[in-house]
């Protein structure tokens, strides 16, 4: 009997805190994660303004609470919150309990090191097994990291407390997600943030999404007008600007304005019609041509994703049918998309920028040339 009374009482609490209160103003749970989201951040943390707009463009409102994390998905999984975010999937099959929204943000996981110390390289996981790695105790990096019981692992309760034991020399390693790590160290950690560097590139990106319950006879709904306002938000440069806001994007040694790429784009489409194809996709191959301005070149492909053309010659040939970003997405499918179902138009996925030579998003304009030909150009943000 006083079990059951428990469970009544927990499952009102749960029905208290999250009943939507109006068809319009659905019930989101997010947690506390500075920088992602929190009470007393910036607009509550980047990634709730993120959610916030793209749901906005619906026309609606929702109505927020910040939740523990095993309390956010239970509420989400027995339908008491519309639903919950920032999710990252643990594998690749998912939780069919919910409707997944389109990634909207990366949670990148970056090994550190301290500045002083010699160069740290690794081709697997295996090659990191003579160093001791501080974790937090609780956190989930990857299935494979956190089943790796031949690693040296050191838990704490908090990423803050291994970077202190790494600039004392304590562990020779810090595994942390870069957005807390950067954080820290403009804030807490910046005494101490000019002596440890990342080891790049990221060990994971793992894709961020909002978690619609199933149980909630309107979740498909709602994942349609969220999904149909983040592509909105993608589309005009919101979402650019709000990262950009927050510091969170890495901007590439030249930086360059979407019109730019655009006119960049028309004048190579205006090349080939006055000299043909052939001669422009010879032109486009140039490491010197007049569409290669180092961050700034021509590619080329047909419907069926085969290069045609590329500064990197290794491209060329080759069909990228499924060639995935960080995050997993399907980009050159994405492209082949836009430019037979638009003509012309915008594509975002993350790739490793060779200037930086760290992960950044980037965003290309694709152009249909005919009907078995795109040309696109891409910039880093």
């Amino acid at each position: 009997m006083n079990k059951m009374i428990l469970t009544l009482t927990l499952l009102f609490a749960l029905i208290a805190v999250c009943d939507m209160p109006s068809a319009e103003e659905p019930r989101f749970a997010t947690i506390e994660w500075p920088p992602y989201a929190g009470e007393h951040l910036q607009e509550r943390g980047f990634i709730v303004e993120i959610v916030e707009t793209a749901w906005g463009k619906s026309g609606h409102d929702l109505s927020l609470e910040f939740l523990p994390i095993k309390r956010a998905l239970l509420s989400v999984r027995d339908g008491l919150c519309a639903a919950m975010f920032p999710y990252i999937r643990e594998n690749e099959g998912g939780d069919s309990t919910f409707w997944l929204s389109d990634p909207f943000a990366g949670a990148a996981i970056v090994f550190y090191k301290r500045k002083s110390d010699k160069l740290v390289s690794y081709k697997t996981i295996h090659d990191l097994k003579p160093y001791s790695i501080g974790v937090v105790k609780g956190f989930s990096y990857t299935p494979e990291f956190d089943s790796a019981d031949y690693l040296q692992k050191e838990g704490v309760r908090e990423v803050r407390l291994n970077f202190m034991k790494l600039a004392k020399k304590r562990i020779d390693l810090v595994i942390a997600d870069k957005y807390v790590a950067d954080s820290l160290f403009k804030n807490e950690l910046a005494e101490i943030a000019p002596t440890v560097e990342q080891i790049d590139p990221p060990f994971s990106v793992r894709p961020m999404y909002v978690a619609f319950s199933k149980k909630n006879p309107k979740a498909e709904d709602m994942l349609r007008h969220f999904n149909t306002g983040l592509r909105k938000i993608k589309s005009d440069g919101t979402l650019d600007r709000i990262m950009e806001k927050y510091g969170h994007f890495t901007i590439s040694s030249k930086s360059l304005t979407r019109d730019e790429l655009k006119t960049f784009v028309d004048n190579a489409e205006a090349f080939i019609r006055q000299n043909g194809v052939e001669k422009g996709l010879a032109e486009f191959k140039k490491q010197d041509g007049a569409f290669s301005k180092g961050e700034l070149y021509i590619f080329s492909a047909n419907m069926e994703c085969v290069s045609l053309a590329h500064i990197n010659p290794e491209f060329i040939g080759k069909n990228h049918f499924h060639l995935r970003d960080k995050l997993g997405f399907l980009f050159m499918q994405e492209f082949v998309k836009v430019a037979r179902t638009r003509g012309s138009g915008w594509v975002e996925y993350w790739w490793i920028n060779p200037i930086t030579k760290a992960l950044q998003p980037k965003i290309a304009y694709i152009k249909k040339i005919n009907d078995n030909m795109f040309i696109g150009c891409g910039i880093y943000k």
